[in-house]
């Protein structure tokens, strides 16, 4: 007859049970894989930056200019319009850090399309 005990958890160096590592969010990894930069530099620019980091500053700017029509005050008006500053700056270091793991041929362009883009999303 099989032995159907359970297998014994794992040990450290002090001869304890070893901790299991934390489980991460989907949240916390999603952020922290665009900081490592481990997206691919396509992905990182043209999916995340191009595209949704434009419909999120799009709704946004939608969103101030509707407060600021209702006669919200500016600062209420100027921080829902700036709220996704945040986001933009991780975008570009996510850029950033993939471009660095990219080939030298695509890498200055994306850095330089990539700052181009988190000026104009600033300011537009």
């Amino acid at each position: 007859m099989p032995d159907r005990r359970a297998p014994l958890p794992a040990l450290d160096s002090s001869g304890q049970p070893a901790a299991a590592a934390p489980r991460r969010s989907a949240v916390a990894a999603f952020v922290l894989a665009r900081w490592c930069g481990e997206l691919p530099l396509r992905r990182a620019l043209w999916w995340d930056m191009w595209c949704v980091g434009t419909v999120v500053n799009l709704a946004a700017g939608l969103a101030a200019l509707l407060l600021l029509a209702k006669n919200v005050p500016d600062a209420v008006g100027a921080l829902v319009f700036f709220a996704p500053l945040p986001y933009n700056l991780l975008l570009l270091v996510s850029v950033w850090r993939s471009a660095a793991r990219a080939p030298a041929r695509g890498a200055l362009g994306a850095r330089l399309a990539a700052v181009a883009w988190l000026v104009l999303a600033t300011l537009l």
